[in-house]
């Protein structure tokens, strides 16, 4: 039950960007779409990924990617990483990976209906 709610979940996040190019920044955020039921259950299986390393007295490392929906080599539609376009995060201990984790998230859903300016070349 649990894999087919987050089928249902993934396929109607996906499928709601707009394709006016006219408009703002669209967020789409997972972590406030998914019941509170399963974000206990995810939430325990989080702490338990970013505390394993910590157990090991290491550190937590993050890599962060940048994916573009887009047309895959075998001509569906689906997510493609981009090719160096990653950052590499290191933290002392799980909770402040999750901590990062969380003020990324926020920082990005305050892009929210705003254009950001372009670079210049």
């Amino acid at each position: 039950m649990r894999n087919s709610l987050h089928k249902r979940l993934k396929k109607r996040l996906t499928a709601d960007f707009k394709e006016d190019n006219s408009d703002p920044i669209t967020i789409l955020s997972t972590f406030y779409d998914i019941p509170e039921s399963l974000q206990a259950a995810d939430d325990t299986y989080n702490s338990f990924l970013l505390g394993e390393r910590e157990a090991h007295g290491r550190r937590t490392k993050l890599r962060i990617d940048v994916s573009v929906y887009g047309r895959q080599r075998n001509g569906r539609m689906g997510f493609i990483r981009m090719r160096n376009q990653h950052v590499l995060v290191s933290c002392p201990t799980g909770r402040q990976a999750n901590a990062t984790i969380r003020m990324m998230q926020q920082i990005l859903n305050q892009l929210e209906g705003k254009f950001l300016a372009e670079p210049t070349e």
